[in-house]
């Protein structure tokens, strides 16, 4: 004779969640979720901000390599009042090679210590000016990205 101890499951303990627990469960994920959507839209300004400033010296960097690929000279013109900037070559006419805006929650704020607004990169890579470029959000963030007489290009 085989002595068994086994037990028939009970409806008691049956595995998994009741009702209330999945309940629960979902009212707290859906609580984090609202919370951390929260912070994400208000940090889309500041995220905005770095992207624009982060484009600009990619541009600036680019003209400035032209200048030195090309022999010849390359400029940004910055434009306050339309809130863009214009990418130039210079040879015996100014040619517009390009011209960006910015969105409109992201403005140009400052250029300061350049003529005209302009940044000129010569054959070398350098400028003639030293300056910055102050961009600023709806939140009132600020961005400088200053060009040194080297041509060394930096968010400050």
């Amino acid at each position: 004779m085989i002595a068994t101890n086994y037990k028939l499951p009970t409806t008691d303990s049956k595995p998994g969640f009741s009702l209330v627990e999945l309940l629960v469960a979902i009212a707290i994920l859906v609580i984090l979720g609202a919370v951390s959507w929260s912070i994400v839209r208000s940090l889309q300004p500041s995220f905005k901000l770095t992207a624009v400033t982060r484009n600009l010296i990619v541009d600036l960097r680019s003209v400035q390599q032209n200048a030195v690929t090309e022999q010849i000279g390359y400029g940004v013109r910055f434009s306050l009042a339309s809130n863009s900037y214009q990418i130039l070559k210079f040879g015996s006419s100014t040619q517009e090679i390009l011209n960006k805006n910015l969105p409109s929650d992201v403005q140009l704020y400052q250029v300061n210590g350049f003529t005209n607004q302009e940044i000129v990169f010569n054959v070398l890579g350098a400028v003639s000016e030293a300056g910055t470029v102050v961009i600023r959000n709806n939140q009132q963030q600020t961005k400088t990205i200053e060009v040194r007489p080297s041509g060394y290009v930096k968010i400050q």
